[in-house]
């Protein structure tokens, strides 16, 4: 975890800078699609939504999936009966990204 907390701290003006992109991309794109298309300016919200619940999910899942890997690895070295233990958690990490995947298309199939 302290390891996490280090690149967290190292990559701040990069995190910085995509929330903000983020931020002015829902300002632009919001205003944008209700021009476009009137009546329907919940549009670009909605593909917003599901763009951000993907990257989202993705990016726990990675978060995750390393978290689970790095410790495993250091847990199969000493003991390789756990394999299947450091598997199935790796496996939960990827079911994240799954869920963010199916949520995504619930958003899309509701336009």
């Amino acid at each position: 975890m302290l390891q996490l907390n280090k690149r967290f701290l190292r990559n701040r003006k990069a995190i910085v800078l995509s929330l903000l992109l983020l931020g002015i991309t829902l300002i632009v794109v919001g205003p944008a699609s209700a021009q476009v298309s009137p009546g329907t300016g919940e549009t670009g919200f909605a593909l917003i939504g599901a763009a951000l619940a993907v990257g989202l999910a993705c990016l726990g899942s990675g978060v995750a999936i390393y978290g689970a890997t790095t410790g495993g690895s250091a847990l199969m070295a000493e003991r390789p009966e756990m394999s299947v233990w450091v598997l199935l958690f790796a496996g939960l990490g990827e079911g994240l990204a799954i869920y963010g995947f199916v949520i995504a298309i619930l958003i899309i199939s509701r336009l």
